[in-house]
C-alpha cells in the first residue's frame, strides 16, 4: 500500500471518529451573523450601540469558542454538510466494503428527505440560519449551491446501490432548479440560475453545477427538458470567461471586485470537466484547461499549501484545502498534474491542518512571519467538505491509465 494512500486511510478514520463522537450539529463561521441579524435594528443600526453590537464578530477570530459560549449560539445540524457526508460515506462504502458506512450515507440522505422545505415545487435546501447578502435571506430559504451539493449525494446513492428512490430525489433537485429558482435569459441565449428564489443574483459557481447536474440527470433519464438548460446556464460561463481562464464570483453585470477564491473556483473547474466528460464538447474542454491552468499558478502554494486567495499565501482556509483535494482527484485522469497537486496538497492539509483530535481547524493566518491557527471545528465548512475530500483523495490517487492528456503550467518545483 503507497504510504501517502495509507495515512490518508488513517486521516480519514480519525475524522470519522471525531464526527461520530461528536454528531452531525456544530458551529459554522455564519452563526454569529445570524445572532447579529436576530437582535433589535436599534441596536445594530443605532449610532452608539452598532459597534457595540459588533464586537463578538470582531472578536470570533482570536476567541471563537469563548464568543459563542457566552452566547448561547446553538449547534445546529447544515443540509450541505449532510449533503456532503451522504456522498462521502457512500464513497467509503465503496472504497472499503463496509456496510456501516451505507448505512449512515442513506441515514444522511433520509435526514435530508424529512427536511426539505415546504411550499416549492422541487427539492431544495439551504441555511438554518438567517444571512445577509445584498439581500436579506431568512434561514431555510433553497438555495442553489447547498441544493446541488445535496442532489450529488443523492446521485451517488443511486450509482452504488441501483435503489430508484434516489433518483427520484435526483430529479426532484432538478424541479427544483427551473420551478424555484429564477432563470435569466440574455441576449445570447445562455441563462443564469438565481441563488435562491429570492433573488436575481448571477453567481457563477452555483450556476455551473447547477448546468452539470442537469446535463447529467437529463442524460441519465434521457429528459431534454434538464439538457437544454444545462447547456444554456453553462454557455454562460463560457462567454463571463476573464482572458487569464478565470471566473470571478459574480456575473460582469453584478460584479464590483472581481473577487475569486479557491473553493469557490474549485467547483467550477469541477463543473466545467464533468460537463466536457458527459458532452464530448471541445468548447469545454478549452475553457477547463484554461482555468486549470490558472488555478495550479494561482491556488498552489509552492509546498502544495492551497492558498485561500489568489497568489496570496497568508490565508489557509480548510475549506480550500479540502477542494484541492476534491478537484485534483477529479481531474486526475485527465490531467497528470493533478495526481501531483494532489499528492502534495494532502499532505500539506493533514500535516498542518489536522487537530491531535481528528478534527480539521479553521483557518491558519500568517503575518510578519508569525502563524495564527484559529482552531475550531466548523461542521459544514470544515468537517463535512475535509471528509469529502479524503475520500476523493482515495479515490484519486488509484492508478489508472490516463486519457486525454492536457498539459499545463506547474509551479517550478510541484
Amino acid at each position: 500500500m503507497d504510504n501517502l494512500t495509507g495515512i490518508i486511510k488513517q486521516t480519514l478514520m480519525r475524522l470519522d471518529n471525531w464526527v461520530r463522537r461528536n454528531g452531525w450539529a456544530g458551529y459554522d463561521p455564519y452563526d454569529l451573523h445570524h445572532w447579529h441579524l436576530q437582535l433589535p435594528k436599534f441596536l445594530r443600526e443605532a449610532k452608539y450601540f452598532r459597534h457595540l453590537s459588533k464586537l463578538p464578530l470582531r472578536a470570533e477570530g482570536r476567541y471563537p469558542y469563548f464568543v459563542r459560549r457566552a452566547l448561547r449560539i446553538k449547534k445546529r445540524i447544515f443540509p450541505k454538510a449532510m449533503g456532503l457526508f451522504t456522498e462521502s460515506y457512500t464513497r467509503m462504502y465503496e472504497y472499503f466494503g463496509n456496510d456501516e458506512y451505507l448505512q449512515i450515507a442513506e441515514e444522511c440522505a433520509a435526514w435530508l428527505v424529512d427536511n426539505v422545505p415546504k411550499g416549492h415545487k422541487g427539492y431544495g435546501w439551504g441555511l438554518p440560519i438567517d444571512w445577509q447578502s445584498l439581500i436579506f435571506i431568512p434561514k431555510g430559504t433553497p438555495c442553489g449551491i447547498v441544493s446541488v451539493i445535496c442532489g450529488e449525494g443523492f446521485w451517488k446513492l443511486h450509482q452504488s446501490t441501483g435503489k430508484s428512490e434516489y433518483l427520484e430525489y435526483c430529479c426532484h433537485v432538478c424541479d427544483g432548479f427551473l420551478r424555484d429558482l429564477n432563470i435569466d435569459e440574455f441576449a445570447d441565449g445562455s441563462i443564469c440560475f438565481s441563488f435562491t428564489p429570492l433573488d436575481h443574483f448571477h453567481v457563477h459557481n452555483p450556476n455551473i453545477w447547477i448546468a452539470s447536474y442537469l446535463v447529467k440527470i437529463g442524460q441519465h433519464i434521457e429528459n431534454q427538458e434538464y439538457i437544454a438548460h444545462g447547456l444554456k446556464a453553462a454557455e454562460y460561463a463560457l462567454i463571463e470567461q476573464r482572458q487569464d481562464g478565470s471566473l470571478t464570483y459574480w456575473g460582469r453585470d453584478q460584479d464590483i471586485t472581481g473577487a475569486l477564491d479557491h473553493y469557490h473556483s474549485g467547483f467550477e473547474i469541477r463543473a466545467l470537466h464533468s460537463l466536457w466528460k458527459l458532452t464530448g464538447a471541445e468548447k469545454f474542454k478549452r475553457a477547463l484547461t484554461r482555468f486549470y491552468d490558472y488555478y495550479i499558478l494561482r491556488f498552489i502554494g509552492e509546498d502544495g499549501a492551497p492558498l485561500r486567495n489568489p497568489g496570496d499565501p497568508t490565508l489557509i482556509d480548510i475549506h480550500g484545502c479540502a477542494e484541492a483535494l476534491i478537484c485534483n482527484a477529479q481531474l486526475s485522469d485527465d490531467f497528470p498534474q493533478a495526481k501531483e497537486i494532489l499528492k502534495k496538497s494532502a499532505r500539506w492539509t493533514i500535516n498542518n491542518m489536522q487537530s491531535p483530535d481528528g478534527y480539521f481547524i479553521y483557518r491558519i493566518l500568517s503575518k510578519n512571519g508569525r502563524d495564527r491557527r484559529i482552531d475550531i471545528p466548523y461542521i459544514r465548512w470544515g468537517q463535512a467538505w475535509m471528509m469529502r475530500g479524503l475520500t476523493a483523495a482515495l479515490d484519486g490517487l488509484k492508478e489508472r491509465k490516463l486519457q486525454n492528456h492536457v498539459t499545463v503550467t506547474l509551479p517550478s518545483d510541484a
